[in-house]
């Protein structure tokens, strides 16, 4: 049995920009401190106001449980940068399209292919 050190959950506030009435990811950016997701609303409005466009209904939302793509080993990660998914679906389908050596499980676990627990056929 391996011991998972490092969990793909992270049960801990973040914050994204989403625009109109349902929840669409400005960006697809996920932060930690809700200041970085303000900051980059107020970039976009601008941006978008420059080419006179106005982003109606744009707004900060918070996620409670967010997903990283890290090994629950040794905590690599499949990129060159953190990737944070607001749904354990997206992180799979990323890793499946991007990652296909790594294996995510039922459980909310990613391993790289260093760690792969037995019996694991892959994505």
């Amino acid at each position: 049995m391996i011991t998972v050190t490092y969990p793909a959950v992270l049960r801990q506030r973040h914050y994204y920009v989403v625009v109109g009435s349902y929840p669409r990811p400005l960006s697809g950016r996920i932060h930690r401190d809700r200041s970085r997701a303000v900051w980059e609303m107020q970039v976009a409005t601008e941006q978008f106001a420059e080419r006179g466009i106005e982003l109606y209904e744009a707004h900060v939302a918070a996620l409670d449980e967010v997903y990283l793509a890290r090994c629950g080993v040794c905590a690599e990660l499949p990129g060159d940068k953190p990737d944070l998914f607001e749904d354990w679906d997206a992180l799979r389908e990323a890793l499946r399209t991007w990652c296909p050596t790594w294996v995510t499980t039922d459980d909310w676990n990613v391993f790289c292919p260093r760690h792969q627990p037995s019996g694991e056929d892959g994505p």
